[in-house]
């Protein structure tokens, strides 16, 4: 039997679970994205790793409101890795808001740019296209090391160094 890992903000051991056989069949992006919003993040102090986990229809405006409310927790640690689970999202951002959320992270942002690594979970086309612009435009900008994963456990082994 196959096995996937299930992880969210309210669950710190992220326990791994049976496949269903609907899991199994490729989505319908449609039907299978939530639409309302959902941002949330746990930070693990001893692993060094901020989880986030970004769910629902997302604009530019919730991401940076849910940065900077992350931001300004007394959780937050900007040198800590961050591993970010957008495969339940289903993005409402242009190409401009693509260039606005790098200036976002470049001159507001710019502090908590010193974490260790940053690796992007994602599960969709869509959502693979928007991050690899999003890849693009952040790296000519800012220096910092992110990657985009399709798995769970490959961008935690990645952040992990192994």
């Amino acid at each position: 039997m196959k096995y996937k890992r299930i992880h969210n903000s309210a669950n710190s051991n992220f326990p791994i679970l049976p496949i269903s056989e609907k899991m199994k069949s490729k989505p319908d992006v449609k039907q299978s994205l939530p639409v309302e919003k959902n941002l949330t993040f746990r930070v693990d102090p001893e692993r060094k790793i901020v989880y986030e986990t970004i769910s629902g229809f997302i604009r530019l405006k919730d991401l940076i409101e849910f940065k900077k409310k992350e931001a300004d927790s007394s959780d937050f640690n900007p040198v800590f890795s961050i591993i970010t689970d957008i495969q339940q999202v289903n993005f409402n951002i242009s190409k401009n808001d693509i260039r606005n959320t790098v200036r976002f992270f470049k001159y507001e942002y710019q502090n908590y740019l010193s974490f260790n690594r940053s690796a992007l979970v994602t599960s969709q086309p869509m959502q693979v296209v928007v991050s690899k612009l999003f890849e693009l435009a952040l790296n000519k900008d800012v220096r910092c090391r992110f990657k985009i994963f399709s798995s769970y456990e490959a961008a935690l082994a990645w952040i992990e160094g192994t």
